[in-house]
């Protein structure tokens, strides 16, 4: 949910911190923004919000990437985008590289109600410039996107937090910690010996998804065999 939050007022003005004002003197045409958000409430809200803004013009809003191929490149410019990952069709995250080739200059903020750092980190690492959770009060969220577009980044708290914390772990820490439950009950699955077929009926799956699981757990451990994950997986346990 977002919030709009008040901002100080003195006279009958916004009062001004020195970043803001830096932001104002930075900005003498509107930033050209889009937002692809599948929750109609909140993206009728982000849209509402930044039409009535000083530094934005709203170019664009969706509910799923793939409606981004309606834009042609050649005639309308992003300088920003306000990503949802959770979308209808392919996720967010799914959709950074396909909204790069569309679009290269474009900063991607992904807006978003998930703080794991499974993906934390594979927005940042697909190109996203900046990572908001959705209970972000809207000025701030603004103010945000300003500091990107001035050359800055920009995390919440938490997730800067969790960034931060992320360089004091093992490297094999981080990269267990990127696996989904389900992903870490087939790797259980695997150090017990069972096979592909038995681990999907244990689980209630088809044999293609389980692969499809294993492959990502070997691109997440940066392993190439089974065997090499399974030893990854005792050599954690020990």
């Amino acid at each position: 949910m977002l919030y709009h939050g008040s901002a100080e007022r003195k006279s009958g003005q916004i009062q001004l911190t020195l970043r803001e004002s830096y932001m104002q003197s930075t900005f003498p045409l509107k930033a050209n923004l889009a937002i692809i958000e599948d929750e109609p409430v909140i993206l009728k809200s982000l849209k509402t919000f930044f039409e009535n803004s000083d530094n934005f013009s709203v170019m664009f809003t969706a509910r799923q990437v793939e409606a981004l191929h309606e834009i042609d490149p050649k005639e309308i410019t992003l300088d920003v985008i306000l990503l949802d990952i959770n979308l209808l069709g392919m996720s967010g995250i799914q959709g950074i590289p396909k909204i790069l080739d569309l679009f290269p200059e474009v900063n991607i903020v992904m807006l978003t109600t998930f703080d794991q750092n499974e993906y934390i980190f594979q927005a940042l690492k697909a190109g996203a410039t900046g990572y908001i959770i959705k209970d972000t009060p809207i000025w701030d969220i603004k103010r945000a996107l300003e500091t990107i577009l001035a050359g800055g980044s920009f995390m919440s708290p938490g997730i800067a937090r969790k960034v931060m914390e992320s360089f004091k772990q093992p490297k094999e820490e981080i990269q267990f910690e990127s696996l989904t439950d389900r992903q870490n009950e087939i790797l259980n699955a695997l150090v017990e010996g069972l096979s592909y077929k038995m681990i999907a009926d244990n689980l209630g799956i088809s044999t293609h998804t389980t692969c499809d699981h294993i492959k990502a757990i070997y691109r997440k451990l940066q392993v190439n065999s089974k065997g090499e994950a399974i030893s990854l997986a005792l050599k954690r346990k020990n």
